[in-house]
């Protein structure tokens, strides 16, 4: 096969289940349904009426455990029904606007501030930012108090990816894939990887401002005043977007504990680790031809989060960068939202509506490496795009790929046995394993990986017809999106760039 007939497959999603396919919350629908049935069928003695109400009980159940609703089985929506009654319908407000929460100590009778964090709702609630000291600087880096994981950023500069030909693309795809199996060789301090594209709102004086800088004719020139009217007439038609992508690297103790403690132990030894292993990471970046920014500081780091709670501060965001260089980003204790309301059709923060999705299937077609150029470059939606992965031990995946095969051998024997027929689906599925097998002892790296997608509009008036382009666009690019009603601040918070989406 030609580079220019270059083409990649994603196996489709394991449905494994305990028994056939038969996932432990069905089994457990079932036999909720077999006991209400018994009972029934113990205090009918027998009548007709009791046998209707048999029948209707396992009609009901298995329904319930089988057909789905909006794409997902019963057994699926609990888990988005119980964190929706736990976290949703409720409205959180900063405790201290602009500032965030003020860390004191008291000592000889003097309370000093010695720090100011910012304040986070509910689905970040046990997140900091922390200042890691650098040759050149300071390192942005987040902290999950909970999870145990310290988690920093690049910002990577887009190239013309999409002007490229198949063998270019092809080459450009294979070295991002020689920088992620690097990633996952045994006892990689590293716990997770993050690539997140996010569509902003460009910015509206930048060609002209490009050429007052540029111009070599004088202001007053034909030539340049008909160039000032031609942006002019086009800008309330052009909707153009900018295109930001970070790269976000985490580590934690469970991954990374023995460096850590090596290093000093603390937020200072994971900084320290977190560093080492960004620096790595950038220079094998910039040795597969990724143009790589930087690394943020805590304040670009703020930043960052800022405009995604807070869109319309954009605009402002940028005008005060460009006449205050020194003072780009926003104070740490600013990086937070003034309110966010969770609801179970969306999330609410600041100046903005989020609606969420989750990616649950990728191509089940063979497609070329610009198979997500329709989502990306031509949804006239501001979105943001995630994907996290998760490196696999290379022994723990030889070893899980095998306890799969096993599993779908011993399904296909009983369903033989007793005569039940293997869906494509199942065979499929199966296919995939020895794929990723073969592909595994070929060298090639295991990562665990899940999408996320995230539509952020100013009005409830057009997130009908922003999620519609999204959504269009991801069926152009051969995805299937599934709304997360019930659980949209947590696909929100995996599209930031904190390496979350995988739980």
């Amino acid at each position: 096969m030609s580079s220019t007939d270059i083409r990649y497959h994603f196996g489709p999603r394991d449905r494994r289940g305990l028994l056939l396919g038969v996932r432990l919350g069905q089994i457990a629908i079932l036999a909720t349904g077999a006991f209400v049935g018994m009972v029934v069928l113990l205090g009918a003695r027998g009548s007709a009426g009791g046998l209707l109400a048999l029948l209707l009980v396992v009609g009901l159940t298995t329904t319930a455990a089988f057909v789905p609703i909006s794409g997902r089985a019963l057994d699926e929506w609990l888990p988005a029904v119980l964190h929706f009654l736990l976290h949703g319908k409720r409205t959180w407000r900063s405790p201290q606007p602009r500032r965030g929460q003020v860390l004191r100590t008291a000592r000889g009778g003097e309370t000093r501030v010695i720090a100011e964090q910012p304040a986070f709702p509910p689905v970040l609630r046990d997140c900091t930012i922390l200042a890691v000291p650098v040759p050149r600087g300071e390192l942005g880096v987040v902290k999950d108090r909970r999870r145990g994981t310290w988690t920093a950023v690049l910002r990577v500069r887009g190239t013309s990816f999409a002007l490229a030909d198949s063998g270019e693309k092809g080459r450009r795809m294979g070295a991002w894939g020689a920088v992620q199996a690097s990633l996952a060789r045994r006892g990689t301090p590293i716990s997770a990887l993050q690539l997140v594209v996010r569509t902003l709102a460009e910015d509206p004086d930048a060609l002209a401002r490009h050429l007052a800088e540029q111009r070599t004719l004088d202001l007053h020139s034909p030539i340049v005043r008909s160039y000032l009217t031609l942006l002019d007439d086009a800008a309330p038609v052009a909707e153009a977007q900018e295109v930001q992508v970070l790269v976000a690297l985490q580590v934690s103790l469970r991954s990374a504990g023995q460096q850590i403690r090596q290093a000093g132990g603390g937020d200072t030894g994971a900084g320290e680790v977190l560093s080492r292993q960004l620096h790595a990471l950038q220079a094998q970046m910039q040795r597969a031809d990724i143009e790589v920014e930087g690394a943020l500081p805590p304040r670009l780091l703020a930043q960052t989060l800022r405009e995604a709670w807070d869109p319309g501060a954009t605009d402002q965001l940028r005008l005060t960068a460009r006449h205050h260089p020194g003072h780009e980003g926003v104070p740490v204790s600013a990086s937070g939202p003034l309110f966010a309301r969770a609801s179970w059709r969306g999330y609410e923060t600041d100046s903005a509506l989020h609606t969420s999705y989750w990616i649950s299937e990728w191509p089940r077609v063979p497609v070329g490496p610009g198979f997500l150029m329709p989502l990306l470059l031509q949804t006239r939606a501001r979105m943001s795009v995630s994907v996290c992965m998760v490196p696999i031990d290379p022994i723990q995946a030889r070893r899980d790929l095998e306890a799969q095969r096993t599993e779908h051998l011993a399904d296909e024997q009983l369903r033989q046995r007793h005569g039940f027929r293997t869906s494509i689906d199942t065979e499929r599925q199966a296919e995939g394993v020895e794929r990723r097998e073969s592909e595994l002892a070929d060298g090639h790296a295991e990562y665990r990986f899940s999408g996320h997608l995230t539509v952020s509009v100013t009005s409830i008036a057009d997130m009908e017809r922003a999620c519609g382009s999204a959504e269009e666009h991801a069926a152009l690019s051969c995805l299937d999106l599934r709304r997360m009603d019930g659980e949209h601040d947590r696909g929100f918070a995996a599209t930031l760039p904190l390496a979350r989406g995988i739980w």
